[in-house]
């Protein structure tokens, strides 16, 4: 999860929520539906928000059980 969120285990969670923020805002599938990209692209980035998404959660579970 931490390649996805580009941060390192040992980064604090704080560093690493502002990159998953930062990568949401890049990637979010109604920010570039408004944006008028093409619908293949809008696909592409559900998928990468899904993957973004499940790689956060993820790292919250971890740090919690640290």
């Amino acid at each position: 999860p931490y390649i996805v969120l580009e941060s390192k285990p040992d980064d604090e969670i704080s560093e690493i929520r502002k990159k998953y923020l930062a990568l949401s805002k890049l990637h979010h599938p109604d920010l570039l539906l408004s944006k008028g990209v093409p619908k293949e692209v809008i696909e592409e980035s559900k998928n990468k928000m899904r993957a973004i998404n499940s790689a956060w959660d993820q790292v919250q579970k971890l740090k919690k059980s640290n």
